[in-house]
């Protein structure tokens, strides 16, 4: 398995992960993909997970460099390696990597998916601020520059 940084991609790969092999249904009814796609590929760094030039799984995010942090923006894993801890393995890593330039990691998630919200208070994020129908979850990441 390999995992790289800071990758920027194409709208055409934007795209391809925001398929039904690594985004649920529910995405598309929330947003307009052709754009959120082009968003990403202009603005977005990207982790990305493979293994023998097949993606596993994906991380897009923002850097803050203003206010120190990271902004996840979707974490998602091909329907095909869900429930095999990449998730958690991506967290980490970002986490690890940034550490020594951003205070903290943070990203938004529906109140209705307690399923996301159980993952990740136990990847050490709390709740920072209620968002409507979202909650802004935050995680301090100087607590890992001594390791």
């Amino acid at each position: 398995m390999n995992i790289s940084f800071e990758v920027k991609l194409h709208i055409d790969e934007c795209l391809y992960l925001l398929g039904e092999k690594y985004t649920p249904d529910e995405l598309y009814s929330k947003v307009d993909i052709m754009q959120y796609a082009k968003k990403l590929s202009e603005k977005a760094f990207f982790i990305i997970v493979d293994d023998n030039g097949i993606k596993q799984g994906f991380t897009a995010y923002y850097l803050n460099d203003e206010q120190s942090f990271v902004f996840i923006t979707r974490i998602a894993v091909n329907e095909l390696c869900r429930h095999q801890g990449l998730g958690r393995k991506m967290i980490e890593a970002l986490s690890k990597y940034y550490s020594s330039r951003f205070e903290k990691i943070e990203l938004e998630v529906e109140k209705t998916n307690e399923v996301a919200r159980i993952f990740y208070h136990n990847m050490g994020f709390y709740i920072k601020e209620d968002r409507e129908t979202k909650v802004l979850m935050s995680r301090e990441l100087h607590s890992l520059k001594n390791r």
